[in-house]
């Protein structure tokens, strides 16, 4: 893995893991928390995005008879939920 990695010139996220009955040194330790910091934001960033979705729009359960009507409701509520998420995310203060 990381020499595909080191072949797409691409550097590697994985962490590292303790062997069994030894703890992990703190090179490592250090290692998985640099790796950990941008994708912990990214993450938070997102899944707040997507729960605020779930729960400002009455839940992620659809009741409709039928893929078009289920398809046309879900529609309906992303065009309702999009105009605060793109002003919460142009918005430099919420960062």
């Amino acid at each position: 893995m990381k020499a595909k990695l080191r072949d797409r010139k691409l550097k590697s996220h994985i962490h590292r893991k303790r062997e069994r009955g030894k703890p992990l040194t703190e090179h490592a330790k250090g290692s998985n928390r640099t790796k950990s910091t941008n994708s912990a934001f990214v993450r938070v960033r997102v899944e707040h995005i997507f729960g605020a979705q779930a729960n400002n729009t009455g839940g992620t359960l659809v009741r409709t008879i039928g893929l078009v009507r289920a398809k046309a409701k879900i529609g309906m509520k992303n065009l309702l939920w999009l105009p605060p998420v793109v002003q919460e995310v142009s918005d430099p203060a919420c960062v």
